[in-house]
């Protein structure tokens, strides 16, 4: 069977267009725009679109010297597969999102630092984050943006154990999610604390399992509004079903 939508943002474009026009919610637009397509439901549409389409290569690579002034150094290079056109996920906003100050090589999907790092392993660290980061984002759907204004949107408090804080939006809905990733020593310091927290300010929590987007020795802990439409449970079998992430 030959089916309309060749990707997942033709289904959600669509979908967002259904959920104005009929006044349903996204989930059953999702549902419908799936079914009209051929698929027997979004879950199948989803999965069969996705392990067809990791067809974009992107590459990041960050140059790197022994010592402030030094001739000598060397260059981190790494890649990764992803749904999407790159641009879709390193745009200007996104890579801002990213704390990254990516430059893109003319006429190849490179992406490169416009400063060099003091070091091999502060290469390896912030390269190795931007991949994880485009992981992440392919994996759930979710785009890493910097704008203050989403923070006051949500009412963002930030909690005692947090740390290397990012924000998530969904581009279809425009709720935010938002991730903390301390050290497993700060997590176990303040223990139920989180979901006190959580309960006080009215946000859902949940620990990722997946990974960290910051380095391989820090935890992931998602957050959104309860009235957010974006569902952690739902994030986090999307995660265990994806890629592990990449640790250089």
């Amino acid at each position: 069977m030959i089916h309309r939508f060749t990707t997942l943002n033709g289904i959600k474009r669509e979908a967002k267009q259904l959920k104005q026009l009929m006044g349903i919610t996204h989930s059953e637009a999702l549902e419908n725009i799936a079914k009209s397509d051929g698929y027997s439901n979004y879950k199948e549409a989803r999965v069969k679109l996705r392990k067809s389409q990791l067809e974009y290569k992107i590459t990041i690579r960050h140059a790197w010297l022994e010592e402030y002034g030094a001739n000598k150094g060397g260059l981190v290079e790494a890649s990764v597969f992803v749904s999407s056109p790159p641009s879709y996920f390193l745009n200007h906003r996104n890579r801002k999102g990213m704390r990254s100050h990516l430059r893109k090589v003319r006429n190849e999907e490179i992406y490169c630092f416009d400063v060099p790092t003091i070091g091999e392993d502060s290469a390896k660290q912030f390269t190795g984050e931007v991949i994880r980061s485009l992981q992440f984002s392919n994996i759930t759907g979710l785009l890493p943006i910097a704008s203050r204004s989403k923070y006051e949107k949500v009412g963002y408090r930030s909690p005692l154990w947090g740390d290397h804080s990012l924000m998530w939006e969904d581009p279809i809905s425009g709720d935010i999610m938002l991730s903390e990733e301390p050290y497993p020593n700060e997590l176990v310091e303040h223990g139920s604390e989180r979901e006190e927290w959580a309960r006080y300010h009215f946000y859902d929590v949940a620990d990722c399992i997946w990974g960290s987007v910051y380095s391989e020795w820090t935890e992931m802990v998602m957050i959104t509004s309860s009235a957010s439409s974006i569902d952690l449970q739902k994030i986090l079998k999307s995660l265990k079903l994806g890629a592990k992430p990449i640790y250089l």
